[in-house]
């Protein structure tokens, strides 16, 4: 009795084992025999079941990712979108890996987003260490629910694109994961790669409402945000960032100046230097009657491409120098 105390345990989890190996077997047969075992076993099942989630870069890591999921375990969710942003995992699983999200449902996912953002800024929370799963979780999330053309609500994407920890990046990090051209896995675990995920996919789901977005981050105070706002009009090509991007690009101590004439410069000289460099300062808030039009234009020139109308200097407003000319006339007569 002793002895056979100590071998079930043995026993047991090598049947787990033998069974997690079985779930990308050819026969169907088969597979559902490992599954009807995993399910009765869970949730001792859970520990193997999350290692050949993360470690296997087979369709048996698919099928065990889904089935810890379905099991209870939120870790199956996590794998399935570490695999889902994974190319090579994507190229050989992709329609596998979107099946199983697609079951699962674009609310849970977005779901996993929230909680990473709120985990990212829960204050006395310590995301600030390298390779933290929460900045892994909400890269993941916004690139699954961009391909998946999810409904993100508009309080999601502000949070995504403005999200932040003071102290905790640099302008030069926030540049590299804004530069890269498949952001790898040093360079997920960076507070920068949210807000680029974040801004690629609102360029994809909700185009028509970014540059509003984009305006609202590029007026955070905090110059990471700002830098991730910059990548974001620079990528939506939207002639309205002029007016956003000049003030910025003509003063020398603002830290991201080079980074605006940049994008300014991206976005190409489709007007006059001019009205590139001089621009209405607030035009959504200028009455378009009050800004100034040019000698020849159209009828539907948009009012931020309009110059402010300069305030008469003080003498003429108080009629002293109007005064001083007749003085003086009058004493060269």
């Amino acid at each position: 009795m002793p002895a056979f105390s100590l071998l079930h345990p043995l026993y047991s989890a090598w049947q787990i084992r033998q069974a997690v190996n079985r779930l990308d077997h050819a026969n169907s047969d088969v597979r559902a025999r490992a599954e009807e075992r995993l399910c009765a076993s869970s949730p001792a099942c859970w520990p193997a079941l999350a290692r050949a989630a993360f470690g296997r870069r087979t369709g048996g890591g698919v099928a065990a990712a889904k089935l810890l999921y379905d099991l209870g375990d939120a870790r199956g969710l996590f794998a399935l979108l570490e695999q889902f942003y994974d190319r090579d995992m994507y190229s050989w699983y992709g329609p596998h890996i979107r099946r199983a999200l697609k079951q699962i449902g674009e609310e849970r996912v977005l779901a996993a987003l929230e909680t990473a953002l709120n985990r990212i800024t829960e204050v006395g929370a310590e995301p600030r260490t390298a390779h933290h799963w929460s900045l892994y979780v909400a890269v993941y999330a916004l690139h699954a629910l961009s391909a998946l053309h999810a409904d993100v609500p508009p309080n999601t994407w502000r949070r995504a694109l403005a999200v932040h920890v003071p102290f905790y990046e640099d302008l030069r990090a926030c540049r590299t994961a804004l530069t890269a051209t498949w952001p790898e896995t040093s360079v997920v675990a960076l507070l920068a790669s949210v807000r680029r995920t974040a801004a690629d996919a609102l360029l994809t789901l909700n185009r028509p409402h970014a540059f509003e977005l984009l305006r609202e981050a590029l007026a955070h105070p905090d110059p990471q945000v700002q830098l991730t706002a910059l990548y974001g009009l620079r990528e939506l090509r939207d002639p309205r960032a002029y007016v956003l991007l000049q003030p910025i690009a003509a003063n020398r101590h603002h830290p991201l100046w080079r980074d605006a004439r940049r994008v300014i410069e991206a976005l190409g000289a489709k007007q006059p230097d001019a009205l590139t460099l001089v621009r209405a300062s607030q035009p959504a808030e200028t009455p378009a009657a009050e800004l100034l039009r040019p000698a020849r234009h159209h009828t539907d020139d948009p009012p931020e491409t309009l110059l402010h109308p300069m305030p008469p200097p003080p003498e003429f407003a108080t009629g002293k120098r109007v005064a001083t000319e007749d003085t003086e006339a009058h004493r060269e007569n």
